[in-house]
């Protein structure tokens, strides 16, 4: 009789203390997060959100420095080499080069044969500066607001995830890799 009671405890427990654990948890009571994440690019905590219509897709932006140099060719070359090595995605991705002030970009036409399905932006009233500067900030990046920064944008204008200046390209296409992935199986 003793042993019984004592395999139905151990079944009563098999099943009771995953679901105590996961109320634990939903409650907050119990606050477990991993120490590390896989992600490349730096996380912004919380999102911020830019008043940009995406069309419900992924976006790429980038901050033009004031006149494109060698660096910052580089810089959207990298981005044309995410945005192709997307492969089945490519149609989810667009990629935006955001430059400061209202009037167009100087090198504008040389940053369009780069890729010519870019969109090229300007920030006139400086709204779009602030917010990402303030995701720089969120994300823990000291030189916030460093024109050649690049962010990714979920489909609903959130900024994710930010990269410093000097990112490396690689680094961009495989964290967005892994959001495609993610993403696509939720739908």
């Amino acid at each position: 009789m003793n042993r019984n009671r004592l395999t139905l405890l151990f079944i009563a427990a098999l099943f009771g203390l995953p679901l105590i654990a996961a109320w634990l948890m939903q409650s907050g009571l119990l606050d477990w997060r991993p120490a590390q994440t896989v992600n490349l690019g730096h996380l912004v905590e919380p999102p911020v959100t830019l008043s940009l219509e995406t069309d419900q897709k992924w976006q790429l932006l980038y901050l033009l420095p004031v006149a494109c140099d060698v660096a910052c060719e580089d810089d959207v070359t990298g981005l044309r080499q995410v945005h192709r090595a997307a492969g089945r995605h490519r149609d989810k991705i667009a990629v935006l080069l955001l430059s400061e002030g209202a009037a167009a970009h100087p090198d504008s036409q040389r940053l369009s044969a780069i890729d010519p399905g870019f969109r090229l932006a300007t920030d006139a009233d400086g709204q779009l500066d602030t917010a990402l500067r303030e995701a720089m900030r969120r994300a823990g990046l000291a030189e916030a607001g460093d024109r050649r920064s690049a962010f990714v944008l979920d489909p609903g204008a959130n900024v994710i995830l930010a990269y410093a200046a000097g990112f490396n390209p690689n680094h961009i296409n495989r964290d967005l890799k892994r959001l495609l992935t993610w993403s696509a199986q939720d739908e």
